[in-house]
């Protein structure tokens, strides 16, 4: 099938997706300038005048490794995403063509071979998936998963130099493969902290997702990594706010408390309008200070917890955990919690439901069996 098409720049598209944004109540252009000029600069300056959709992902399987890298430079997103699907059915036969192509002098290459490691490694994301879900896995499935990771990880020094590549997109693709690699891929956490602390905030914030959740800080340097993490807590994206807290959890805590004070401060971070997940990078500070006993965090969770508006779900499952979690420790907070409860009773929606977890908390607050 062929269909006519309009020749449309990048920069149109993206246009109509920030006024629509703007409509949402979510962000206005101005933040978008630079990453949406730098978005257009990779399109192309026309398109054909008749678009043909790509070839079943079949045909593009019978050519061969070399045949399919040259072909991660179609102009057609969609074709390039099918050509590194086929690509990865390829491994491990192509394995070493692909390491030579990523330092291939296209970028559109280099980032669809990484993409073909991806892809690759979908089925390890699914066993453990399965795992983590306490589902049923065959003795094939854990093998074939092992396998892939046992090859792939050696790519991770190569992996680590994408993540200084000058497209934004390579280093979005090197973050993935790194971050299905998991702890396989240690080696790369300085490498993805100096992403999150270098890059444009939408790839920052992917970085830090992928050290603390997967790859982990056990190959941070020692000698800055508190600094730095410390340093995230003033990072655009809450996410990546949010992320960097959890690495701090994973640290030993005598070197992660000296982050207490700027904890403290990040918890009057409130969310804006235009800035979504910013209550759970605040949330991840009150557990962490909770769990540590800082008690300085009692009265800035029953501060939040009456805060009204955007985000409100979130804040309340936060705080209501806090408080939970603080016991007869948090008594002097008793009366607060019982003009949250108060509050929401006054309100309207699910009454119930929202109060049940601060009743929750107010009977652990006073040592007693949580109500029914």
């Amino acid at each position: 099938m062929q269909t006519q098409r309009q020749p449309r720049s990048g920069l149109m598209i993206l246009a109509g997706i920030v006024a629509m944004a703007g409509l949402w109540g979510c962000q206005t252009a101005d933040p978008f300038a630079a990453e949406v000029a730098a978005i257009d600069a990779n399109c192309p300056a026309s398109y054909p005048a008749v678009v043909t959709p790509p070839p079943p992902l079949a045909e593009l399987e019978a050519l061969s490794a070399d045949e399919l890298i040259a072909r991660l430079d179609h102009w057609s997103p969609a074709y390039r995403h099918r050509a590194g699907e086929a690509l990865a059915g390829k491994l491990p036969d192509a394995y070493d063509k692909i390491i030579v192509a990523m330092a291939d002098p296209d970028w559109r290459r280099r980032n669809g071979v990484i993409a073909s490691l991806g892809r690759a490694m979908a089925h390890v994301t699914v066993y453990r998936r399965n795992i983590a879900r306490n589902r049923a896995v065959t003795d094939d499935e854990k093998a074939a998963a092992e396998a892939t990771v046992k090859q792939l990880a050696a790519a991770t020094p190569h992996l680590i130099k994408a993540l200084k590549d000058d497209q934004p997109l390579v280093r979005v693709r090197a973050i993935e493969v790194l971050s299905a690699l998991g702890p396989a891929a240690a080696d790369a956490a300085n490498g993805l902290l100096v992403v999150a602390e270098t890059s444009p905030p939408w790839v920052g914030e992917i970085a830090m997702g992928a050290l603390a959740r997967s790859v982990g800080p056990d190959k941070l340097d020692p000698a800055t990594r508190m600094d730095r993490l410390i340093a995230m807590l003033k990072h655009p994206k809450p996410r990546a706010r949010g992320a960097a807290i959890q690495v701090m959890g994973r640290l030993p805590a005598d070197e992660a408390k000296v982050a207490i004070p700027a904890l403290l401060a990040s918890i009057n971070d409130r969310a804006k309008r235009d800035a979504m997940f910013s209550d759970a990078a605040r949330n991840n500070a009150m557990a962490l200070l909770t769990k540590w006993r800082v008690r300085e965090v009692i009265p800035l969770i029953i501060q939040v917890a009456h805060e009204d508006g955007w985000g409100l779900g979130r804040r309340r499952a936060g705080t209501s955990a806090a408080l939970k979690a603080w016991g007869p420790d948090a008594k002097e907070a008793i009366p607060g919690v019982e003009a949250i409860i108060k509050d929401i009773e006054a309100g309207g929606g699910n009454v119930e439901a929202a109060a049940k977890p601060f009743r929750e908390a107010l009977a652990a607050m006073r040592g007693e069996k949580a109500p029914q």
